[in-house]
């Protein structure tokens, strides 16, 4: 029997949650956060209250898998990209305090994790690995390890969000050129910048709260279009680097807006892209399921589901490569 997984991202205007067996996504719901919750702009702090409300969203969408995976958001994570010799893990692990060292965090205050991006080969034949790693603050999930517990949830393991939209380029072999990810919210539209799937950059576009459902909606759908039109012609200077495709986190009907908005404000000798939803990144969706349509809003639960199958396969290749290496000194 395959093994499943409860993708959870809580964002600052809604819960989303996405069930994945290792080979399709099998349900997923994005239910609005209470007012009691909301807040402008900033995503809720985790409480027991807050864990009720996960627990009788998932139970209304027949999601009762225990095991999850949660997306840190961005507002309480750190990240950075920096290059090191190659090392073994443990010592890699004992540099990352060091590493953050400029974001004054407190000594045993924080946990950290990394991804290696790459290997290259540096100065007098040595090798260096580029790391993507990130901090959070313990009691952060302290906390939310206590209200997914209160869920009915059981943390397995905790994604940035950055992270977990690169596992969905990751898996579908985008490792080269400009990627580009767009999350609809209620009130703001997150432009999300990779390179392969390797994070760069975000930019945020703000509007009024609801104006994507009221009579402005066609004018935020442009200007969301132009951002992030805009966003991928600063970072792509050369043009093997711009992407084809812009997937976004939303609505259909957003997609479509998008998509027009892209096409009506390109000129003669632009570079052409489409614009899909963002299951196209994502594993197939099961005909039938409850996701309802809410399958393109839950990308990064979706994604940091993903990681779980992630981590095993990259074990077996550290493994693989561990034994080839053993064999080769022996001879």
């Amino acid at each position: 029997m395959a093994k499943l997984c409860t993708g959870i991202e809580i964002a600052p205007d809604s819960l989303r949650l996405a069930l994945l067996s290792d080979k399709a996504v099998l349900s997923a719901v994005c239910e609005p956060l209470p007012s009691v919750f909301a807040s402008a702009g900033d995503v809720p702090k985790p409480s027991g209250e807050l864990g009720s409300f996960i627990r009788e969203t998932a139970l209304r969408a027949g999601i009762t898998c225990r095991r999850c995976a949660l997306v840190i958001p961005d507002g309480v994570c750190f990240t950075r990209r920096f290059t090191l010799p190659a090392i073994p893990q443990s010592s890699v692990k004992m540099n990352l305090a060091y590493e953050f060292r400029d974001f004054a965090l407190g000594e045993g205050e924080y946990i950290y994790d990394y991804a290696v991006l790459g290997r290259s080969a540096g100065p007098n034949g040595s090798e260096l690995m580029e790391l993507h790693a990130a901090a959070v603050r313990r009691s952060y999930m302290d906390e939310c390890r206590s209200m997914l517990g209160a869920a009915g949830f059981r943390l397995n393991i905790a994604v940035p969000r950055e992270f977990a939209c690169a596992n969905l380029l990751r898996r579908l072999g985008k490792a080269d050129g400009l990627q580009c990810m767009v999350d609809i919210r209620r009130q703001s539209a997150q432009i999300l910048i990779y390179c392969g799937a390797s994070f760069e950059a975000s930019r945020l576009v703000e509007f009024p709260d609801g104006a994507l459902e009221g009579e402005d909606s066609d004018r935020v759908c442009r200007s969301i279009a132009f951002d992030t039109a805009m966003t991928i012609n600063y970072f792509a200077s050369e043009p093997n680097r711009r992407p084809d495709t812009v997937y976004v986190c939303g609505s259909g009907e957003c997609v479509q807006r998008i998509s027009e908005a892209m096409v009506g404000m390109r000129e003669p000798g632009d570079h052409e892209f489409g614009v899909l939803p963002a299951t196209d990144l994502m594993p197939p969706c099961r005909s039938g399921g409850a996701g309802d349509g809410f399958e393109a809003h839950c990308a990064a639960a979706a994604g940091a589901a993903v990681q779980t199958w992630v981590r095993k396969e990259s074990k077996a290749c550290r493994e693989r490569r561990e034994r080839k290496e053993r064999k080769e000194r022996r001879t």
